[in-house]
């Protein structure tokens, strides 16, 4: 086989991949997205714009992206394993180790969240080692494990109907992995792991054939957020944002070369002596070329006389609005108040609220559903399927989106205090430990931060700037 053949992809792959890469240049960042292609022909030379610092954005579709999947991170997902897989040393073991690289299955939905958020979906599958009895595997300490791929990664998927159950099926799913660069394809009856060559010479070799013992493919498509009326077609919570953030990358290059153009003065350079039998150097003028200083013209300066900041009005003008769409489009138009003027409404905000809650639910239950088929599959993989019956896996569906926002109220409230008082400094600092990302750590870990917190010099107030 070829590695053209092998890497072969399905028509929803061919619809989809460059809104796929788009989505994953934007939350990479500008330089990602100028390497992309969002630049057209409007700018001659690319390339200078893909060095550091030649470019910049905002990286909103990162920053939205982590606020909506951080309130479903901080939300209450509820487990309840019976009595005997709770008492399980491998899936005790799996639950601290999903995935063989020492990630706890906490962290792990963290992880995949971000990117089904961003992309639209993701597929997840659960794989065990070949070779042993299930007593010998787990004499060895090996059990089941789980891994996304993104959908740039998933070159095939096919579905077909169950001819016992007359229900839909994955039959045949082709994976690309890299580092070593790979293709794994999962079929209902076996497993083919092909190896591709370094560099462009020599085709896949076929390294391994493993018997599929479950006898159906252990993958779930991790939806997002579902197209109504569409099947396999699935919606980021992003794409309108990495679309403002292509623009605004634009535009902070036109801005920059504003600035340029009409605020700085003109260069001088000394001029070169002519050389008999060589032809004479053309010299071009112009807003931004370079201007020959003869010895009449030596010591005279020339500055452009342009009102700059009637030029860049209309440019900032249309940033601050895009910048207010990306929230609203978001369903996060309440983080603006922390910064506007104007006044809301309480039927304005409690509107806001209900539009993201509506979406956060949808996202958690298709997480539930990817949740529930991890554990579905691992168990099959075991041969303790009937388990199962005993799992249940919910949600509390509080999200608390409104203490949030009384939060950034209250911060802003607060911020003459935190600047006058260490003392305030170091209880915020305290509440923040116990409502963030470290508010599972253990006790004893809570209590050494909660000391280093009150041996710790204040920050000099005139260096605070919480907004």
């Amino acid at each position: 086989m070829t590695r053209e053949e092998l890497m072969e992809t399905d028509k929803y792959y061919q619809d989809h991949i460059e809104e796929w890469r788009f989505l994953d240049a934007a939350f990479s960042g500008a330089k990602d997205l100028i390497k992309y292609g969002i630049l057209g022909n409007d700018f001659k030379d690319q390339t200078v714009y893909q060095k550091n610092g030649a470019a910049y954005g905002y990286n909103y579709t990162a920053r939205i992206n982590g606020i909506l999947t951080n309130f479903i991170a901080n939300s209450n997902f509820i487990h309840s394993y019976g009595a005997a897989l709770s008492q399980d040393e491998s899936f005790l073991a799996f639950l601290r180790d999903c995935n063989g690289i020492g990630t706890s299955y906490n962290v792990f939905w963290n992880e995949v969240r971000e990117v089904v958020s961003c992309m639209g979906h993701c597929g997840v599958v659960v794989d065990q080692a070949a070779g042993g009895s299930a007593a010998e595997l787990k004499a060895k300490k090996i059990y089941p494990f789980v891994q996304f791929y993104n959908p740039i990664n998933i070159l095939q998927m096919q579905i077909s109907i169950n001819p016992d159950t007359a229900r839909p099926e994955f039959s045949r799913i082709k994976l690309h992995e890299n580092n070593p660069e790979r293709v794994i394809i999962l079929e209902k009856n076996f497993i083919e792991i092909w190896d591709l060559p370094v560099g462009s010479g020599g085709d896949p070799v076929l390294s391994d054939t493993i018997p599929n013992e479950l006898g159906f493919i252990p993958f779930h498509m991790f939806i997002n957020i579902r197209k109504k009326g569409k099947k396999w077609d699935t919606l980021s919570s992003v794409r309108g944002v990495a679309d403002i953030d292509a623009a605004m990358v634009r535009d902070a290059i036109r801005v920059e070369k504003t600035i340029h153009n009409a605020a700085f003065s003109n260069l001088v350079l000394p001029a070169r002596e002519h050389i008999p039998g060589q032809a004479e150097q053309t010299k071009k003028t112009g807003v931004s070329q370079i201007w020959t200083e003869t010895p009449e013209t030596k010591g005279i300066t020339r500055w452009l006389s342009v009102e700059i900041a009637g030029i860049l009005a209309p440019m900032l003008e249309v940033h601050e609005v895009r910048r207010r769409e990306i929230y609203f489009m978001s369903d996060l138009a309440m983080i603006l108040a922390s910064d506007s003027k104007q006044p809301r409404s309480a039927e304005s905000q409690e509107q806001s609220f209900k539009f993201l809650e509506g979406r956060l639910r949808k996202m958690v239950d298709n997480e539930l559903e990817a949740r529930r088929a991890v554990i579905k599959f691992w168990l099959s993989w075991q041969r303790k399927i009937d388990l199962f019956d005993d799992v249940n896996i919910g949600h509390d569906y509080e999200f608390n989106v409104q203490d949030l926002v009384s939060g950034l109220e209250d911060l802003l409230t607060e911020k003459g205090l935190l600047q006058a008082s260490g003392t305030a400094q170091k209880e915020v600092s305290k509440i923040i430990t116990r409502r963030g990302s470290l508010k599972e750590s253990p006790p004893e870990i809570i209590k050494r931060i909660d000391r280093e917190i009150d041996e710790y010099e204040p920050v000099a107030p005139e260096s605070i700037d919480l907004i």
